[in-house]
């Protein structure tokens, strides 16, 4: 009897346990990437970044100059949704890396901009 109920609970378990294809790991996502490093108008899907750079936005004492998006206006067609200013390469690489991706499954692109070497800050389309 311990043996049969024994292998209920194992199948019972397995059942329970095994993984569904429902879900899917976030870092095999396809995310899209641009690094911004000058002036210009970088188009992501239906989405307009009209970025203003600035090559000595920013002071510090340690490496003195860096550079950031003075003035970022974000557009949909021709309706400007947001404009965004002094947005610093803290990390002083010479370019600020934006990743875009629907974050929040609403079918909206949001995008993440880096706060330090370690963390991002999340822009999450509002409709």
């Amino acid at each position: 009897m311990r043996i049969i109920l024994l292998a209920y609970l194992l199948i019972f378990s397995n059942i329970i346990l095994s993984q569904n294809n429902n879900w899917m790991e976030f870092s095999k996502e396809k995310k899209i990437t641009i690094d911004i490093n000058k002036t210009k108008i970088y188009k992501i899907d239906n989405l307009n970044f009209d970025v203003i750079w600035d090559n000595e936005l920013d002071y510090s004492e340690n490496i003195w100059h860096y550079g950031g998006i003075k003035r970022l206006d974000i557009y949909k067609k021709d309706k400007k949704l947001q404009e965004i200013n002094n947005v610093a390469d803290k990390i002083a690489l010479g370019y600020i890396s934006f990743r875009f991706y629907d974050y929040n499954f609403d079918g909206y692109l949001d995008f993440t901009l880096p706060i330090n070497s370690r963390w991002e800050m999340y822009f999450i389309f509002n409709a």
